[in-house]
């Protein structure tokens, strides 16, 4: 609908020329997208700049592939398993909402480990069904085309809005739990030296014990025999 508005006035392009020029425009990411988005990764997150940003995407793109790698983990003929992949960025891809195009889709179809050309083909037919239903909206409300591309370009923003919230919300709940991992890691750290503190002080308890019992029994032999020998015997009174 962008290039088919009225904003454009007499330059705008016919509903033909912009369906060819969203569809192939669209489908040149990926040829670069497909072969080139892993080991691009793969790099970054060797280097100390871009390693947070690559984990992100990373992430991301392996959360959106989730639900195909699914679908292929159950299935146990290959030739099978490779059309549900194949089939499932045609799907991705052809369904006209933001942050499901055909960038996305390549970042899926690399995540998939499909081959390059066909992921390739399969973002070019999902750019032809995601294109034909635009154009079917377009052509059936011709007079609402700027009205169009405004709803568009609005869920857009939306849907970014409310990714940034929900990725600063992941990123705050996960602080959080690491701060109560760590602060139940020292609560515990400090009840076991706390517990063998007491042990220590038992220990120490019973060696004082043993040493105070030890000393009593000496005092009380020392008596014992000191009233022994100050006893006089029969004879001796004699």
């Amino acid at each position: 609908p962008f290039a088919m508005s009225g904003a454009w006035g007499s330059s705008k392009l016919l509903w033909w020329q912009a369906y060819l020029c969203a569809v192939i425009g669209s489908t040149i990411p990926a040829f670069v997208i497909i072969p080139l988005l892993l080991p691009v990764f793969a790099w970054m997150k060797k280097t100390k700049w871009f390693a947070k940003i690559a984990n992100a995407f990373d992430e991301r793109f392996n959360g959106k592939s989730k639900n195909i790698g699914e679908k292929v983990k159950s299935e146990i003929d290959l030739k099978k398993a490779e059309k549900i992949k194949f089939w499932g960025v045609v799907a991705f891809v052809g369904v006209p909402l933001p942050l499901t195009g055909a960038w996305t889709g390549s970042a899926v179809a690399a995540y998939l480990k499909i081959h390059w050309l066909k992921g390739v083909f399969a973002v070019f037919l999902g750019n032809l069904i995601s294109g034909m239903i635009m154009l079917s909206f377009c052509l059936l409300f011709p007079n609402d085309v700027d009205m169009i591309t405004y709803i568009f370009l609005g869920l857009i923003a939306i849907v970014l809005m409310v990714c940034l919230v929900l990725h600063f919300a992941k990123k705050n709940k996960a602080k959080a739990e690491a701060v109560k991992v760590e602060n139940e890691q020292e609560i515990d750290k400090r009840t076991t030296e706390g517990s063998d503190e007491v042990v220590i002080k038992a220990i120490f308890e019973d060696v004082n014990n043993e040493d105070d019992s030890a000393k009593t029994n000496e005092e009380d032999n020392v008596a014992d025999n000191s009233k022994t020998e100050e006893t006089p015997s029969l004879d001796d009174v004699k």
